[in-house]
């Protein structure tokens, strides 16, 4: 009879079993490759929202204590915007900032020197999201005023697990020129000397995505308040 050739059924056993093995591992490199993809682009998107929030906010408070009646021959210290009750104040334990300027961009206010309701701001964390003050009558208070019902991000996305804002003040007497700059953590004082006081925020923002908690992000920056109290 004329001999048959081929193969047994162990090696096709064989030859099955280790096609099987790199089909697996084939596999198994795509999904990881599609969920490294996946999370890349979580954790892209939810520091793109992030930083559009903490640009929003940044922006907002270097323009605090902006007075329209700051012109030539103006007397700075009496500037309605860097009053006691109106200067920039960290509350809730360092999670709302409250501050104002002058919306208009001069000195047109009802009476010249006040400070309108609409112009109070204030951002602070409220149920895992960041709110925006609309008017007010305080820096004093957090609860006062009217906030933003709708967030400055989307809470149905992302989760905000943490914001806080920490004040940090330096004291220069332009007094005696030979001074040094002296940072503080509390607002300067005068003693009859000229002091102008510079002021910055240290804004730290964590978030994290509603669907998946694991992909989380903090962001954090120092805002140079651009307009100097004057003592």
């Amino acid at each position: 009879m004329r001999m048959m050739k081929g193969f047994t059924l162990i090696e096709l056993m064989i030859a099955i079993a280790l096609g099987l093995i790199v089909i697996a591992g084939a596999i198994s490199f795509y999904v990881l490759t599609i969920s490294g993809s996946t999370n890349t682009i979580k954790s892209a998107q939810l520091n793109y929202d992030l930083g559009v929030a903490m640009t929003l906010m940044a922006n907002d408070i270097k323009r605090s204590g902006y007075w329209g009646g700051a012109i030539s021959g103006a007397d700075s210290a009496l500037n309605p915007f860097m009053a006691a009750t109106e200067r920039v104040k960290v509350l809730d334990s360092g999670q709302c900032v409250l501050y104002t300027y002058d919306a208009s961009g001069d000195d047109s206010d009802s009476n010249g020197d006040d400070v309108e309701t609409d112009e109070y701001y204030g951002f602070k964390l409220d149920s895992g999201t960041i709110r925006m003050r609309l008017t007010g009558a305080t820096t004093a208070d957090c609860s006062d005023g009217s906030w933003a019902s709708s967030e400055i991000i989307d809470g149905d996305l992302i989760n905000i697990t943490a914001l806080t804002f920490v004040p940090t003040y330096s004291c220069l007497n332009i007094t005696n020129s030979a001074s040094t700059i002296q940072a503080t953590t509390s607002e300067c004082t005068t003693a009859g000397d000229s002091i102008v006081e510079i002021r910055q925020v240290t804004i730290t923002l964590t978030g994290q995505l509603v669907g998946d908690s694991s992909v989380s992000e903090t962001l954090s920056e120092t805002v140079m308040i651009r307009n100097n109290r004057i003592l």
